[in-house]
Parts: structure tokens; C-alpha cells; sequence
């Protein structure tokens, strides 16, 4: 079946497409001032999931079952300033969970302890925006945490900007419901029109 170009263009102008750079992080926790981390956050993604299932197999052929949603980790690339303070900024997050080692060098196992999940925990929202800068789409990673900081390479025959890259955990992911709200009432008013265009076509 040919797409109709016109239902096309009338599609795109009324719903235009969303821009992978149009984004900003905003991330909060109990480590201290992140305001700036928003502007420095180059690179994002909109979580995954999954459905864990079981098998059951209680009459003729075996059929899945799903039963909890798994969560896929989220990596933002943060570009970082001469004075480092983004990475110290994680590294502070990351002793809040793991131990105060780092910074502590004090003989005895307390700086290796490791820290109450409470207190670590946080909260990064994902905001997309149109092409107006006005906010769209919002996700919302609950009890996120940083579980890996990768290295930051150094070259004396580089001229790139230095980055950042860190993979957070989270438990789960939620949205506000006016952000798709109006997005479902369109998809099921296209899906109606999808429908009436076939059945006038099959009765022609």
C-alpha cells in the first residue's frame, strides 16, 4: 500500500518530529549543587524496559507470562570543565555509597563501609523540549544512582573537549499523565480514521 504524501505532510505539520538534541538533564540528590550538570549534559537516552515472564505449560504448547517490568541502565555523557568538578561531583556521589576511602586516609575499615541506600538514592529527569523550547515529554528515573563512572582518557595529541560518562541505576521510571495524555487521545483518533478509510475502500 503507497503512503498518501498529502496525510503524510498534514501528519508532520499537525505532530512535527521530535529532535534527538532537543533534551536537558536535571538531576537531584543529596550530594550537593548539580544546576550546572544540566548544561553540561551533552548526551542522553530515554530508558528501556523489559518483561520478565515465567513459563507455563499446563495444557498443549508452552505459553510466556509475564510478570514485572525490568529496567535497562540510562548513560549520560557530561562534558567537563578544567577544574574537573563534574567528575568530582559523581566521585562524592559514588563514596556516598561504596565509602569515603577516596578522600579518607585514616587507617581502619570504617572509610570502607558502605553507605545506607537512603541516603544515596536520587532523582534524574530527562526533559524533552519542541523545537520552541517548551517542555514536551518528561521522564522521570526514581531512586537513581550512579553505578559506574567510566575512565576519562588523556592524550597530549588530542584537542578534544574532555568528557564524562556515567551509568545510572534506577529502580523504575514514571511519567506525569497529561505528558501523554493527549498523545493517546490522537493515536486512537488516527487509528479510527485508519479504520474508516478501509472499510469505505472495502465497501467501494
Amino acid at each position: 500500500m503507497s503512503i498518501n504524501l498529502q496525510r503524510f505532510v498534514s501528519s508532520m505539520n499537525a505532530h512535527p518530529p521530535a529532535y534527538a538534541s532537543d533534551f536537558e538533564v536535571r538531576i537531584f540528590c543529596n550530594i550537593g549543587r548539580s544546576e550546572d550538570l544540566t548544561l553540561r549534559a551533552e548526551n542522553a537516552s530515554l530508558p528501556g524496559r523489559s518483561v520478565a515472564t515465567t513459563e507455563s505449560t499446563f495444557v498443549g504448547p508452552m505459553r510466556k507470562l509475564g510478570y514485572t517490568a525490568m529496567y535497562s541502565e540510562v548513560a549520560i555523557t557530561f562534558i567537563l570543565g578544567e577544574s574537573y568538578i563534574e567528575k568530582e561531583f559523581f566521585d562524592k556521589w559514588i563514596d556516598a555509597i561504596v565509602g569515603d576511602h577516596r578522600v579518607k586516609h585514616s587507617p581502619g575499615g570504617e572509610r570502607f563501609n558502605a553507605g545506607y541506600y537512603d541516603d544515596y538514592k536520587g532523582t534524574i529527569e530527562i526533559q524533552n523540549v519542541n523545537r520552541a523550547g517548551e517542555n514536551t515529554y518528561k521522564t522521570r528515573l526514581i531512586e537513581a544512582w550512579p553505578i559506574n563512572m567510566a575512565a576519562v582518557a588523556l592524550d597530549w595529541g588530542s584537542s578534544e573537549i574532555s568528557k564524562l560518562n556515567v551509568t545510572f541505576a534506577y529502580r523504575y521510571y514514571e511519567h506525569d499523565e497529561n505528558d501523554y495524555q493527549g498523545s493517546r487521545h490522537d493515536c486512537n483518533d488516527n487509528l479510527l480514521d485508519f479504520l474508516t478509510s478501509n472499510v469505505r475502500r472495502f465497501i467501494s
